[in-house]
C-alpha cells in the first residue's frame, strides 16, 4: 500500500498545520510526489519520521508500457527492490539516493 499523488497543488503548504502527525506516524505508508507535494514530503519526514519518495505523479506514469525505465524505478522503490547508493546523508537521517 502506498499513497501516490495524482497532481500537485499550491495548497499543500496551507494544510500542514491541520495534519495529525501522530496518526501519520502510527500508520506509515510510502508517499510519492513532487513539486508542491514537497511540502508534505518534508513535513512527514520532520514531524512524523516518515520516509517518502520525491517521485513521479501518477498522471505522468499513465501510458507507459511494462518495462519502461521510469515505471520500473518507481515499482522497485516501492517494493524494496531498488538498489541505490547514498549520495549524501544529512543530520536527522535525511538520505538522498540515486539508482546505480
Amino acid at each position: 500500500k502506498a499513497i501516490c499523488c495524482v497532481r500537485g497543488g499550491y495548497g499543500c503548504a496551507r494544510i500542514l498545520s491541520f495534519l495529525d502527525y501522530d496518526v501519520i506516524r502510527q500508520n506509515p505508508k510510502p508517499f510519492v510526489g513532487f513539486s508542491d507535494i514537497t511540502a508534505l514530503l518534508l513535513a512527514f519526514l520532520h514531524k512524523a519520521r516518515l520516509s517518502s519518495f520525491h517521485g513521479p505523479m501518477v498522471g505522468s506514469l499513465t501510458g507507459l508500457e511494462e518495462g519502461d525505465y521510469s515505471l520500473v524505478q518507481v515499482q522497485n522503490a516501492l517494493s524494496g527492490k531498488h538498489r541505490g547508493s547514498i549520495l549524501k546523508q544529512y543530520p536527522g537521517e535525511l538520505k538522498i539516493q540515486c539508482p546505480v
